[in-house]
């Protein structure tokens, strides 16, 4: 069965299953095990306009109803992700949507993962969303 296009903040996904933000970090982890294209979209990890290390460990703590977790963030920054990342979904994927996760420690503008113009989008990373502002966040690490 074939589902129509799901049409989403004026975006066309092919179908509505997307991977949520931290569960594949920029899609390298997973490609090998997933194919990318069968999804609607990818989200990707946060990513803040500078790197991030991240919360020194323990990262992680176990208990009874599950675990919690405060990994802090930990992202190469913009930038990288500008020149590293997004080329590398760009050619991964042709169908599946690309949404780039933007943490930010104000409410003042959020930069776009491609800049200004949207002409400057990878192929195949036609749309973009910037998640709601995490405040507040610790101080860069």
């Amino acid at each position: 069965m074939t589902l129509p296009p799901i049409p989403l903040f004026g975006v066309s996904f092919q179908n509505p299953v997307l991977l949520a933000s931290g569960t594949a970090g920029f899609g390298h982890e997973v490609s090998g095990v997933i194919d990318l294209e069968a999804l609607g979209g990818i989200v990707t990890k946060a990513v803040t306009p500078e790197a991030r290390r991240g919360h020194p460990g323990p990262r992680v703590a176990e208990f009874a109803g599950g675990m919690l977790n405060a990994v802090g963030l930990a992202n190469p920054g913009l930038e990288a992700v500008r020149e590293h990342e997004l080329p590398w979904l760009a050619a991964a994927t042709r169908r599946a949507r690309v949404l780039v996760n933007v943490a930010g420690g104000t409410i003042a503008p959020t930069p776009r993962p491609a800049g200004s113009s949207s002409a400057r989008h990878p192929r195949g990373c036609a749309s973009w969303c910037a998640a709601a502002a995490r405040l507040p966040l610790a101080p860069s690490r």
